[in-house]
């Protein structure tokens, strides 16, 4: 029992400081085309991403396989909440997973795609599974945006 509260413990350790810069459950992948300058912004939205994405990126950030992070080109995001500039967060949960619900919609193995933007309108947007952020999809299936004031630092 008592090695049972330890491993329980130390994964659950583990798993909230996923996105900490001490230890990550699953190192994101950097575009290698991001100069020096936008690669040190793509880390701190990274940052807020892991802040803000719950339980995905807490709770359940041991299901996640693979984190790429890129320069966002333009599109609907951009347009509808007037960014100048967008990160491209890419998710891939593990097609077998342990920490997910079922009730959770079922994102096992789909890929997640997330747009982080500003300076105006500052927050995320996404499609597929936004529960998995803390917020339900509209009833229409559209967007979801999550409101994040402290994303205002990206622009051009």
């Amino acid at each position: 029992m008592k090695k049972l509260l330890i491993i329980t413990l130390l994964v659950g350790i583990g798993i909230f400081m996923g996105c900490s810069s001490e230890q990550v459950v699953v190192n994101p992948l950097y575009d290698k085309n991001l100069n020096q300058n936008e690669l040190a912004t793509a880390k701190k939205v990274f940052e807020v991403f892991c802040q803000t994405c719950q339980p995905l990126m807490g709770e359940y950030a041991g299901d996640i396989e693979t984190i790429e992070i890129s320069q966002g080109i333009g599109g609907y995001s951009i347009d509808n909440y007037k960014w100048d500039r967008q990160i491209y967060i890419k998710v891939k949960i593990k097609d077998r997973t342990n920490l997910i619900p079922v009730s959770m919609g079922g994102p096992f193995g789909h890929t997640l795609h997330f747009y982080l933007g500003g300076p105006k309108n500052p927050g995320i947007t996404t499609t597929k599974f936004p529960q998995l952020c803390g917020v339900q999809k509209p009833s229409n299936g559209d967007v979801s945006f999550i409101s994040v004031p402290s994303l205002s630092f990206i622009k051009k």
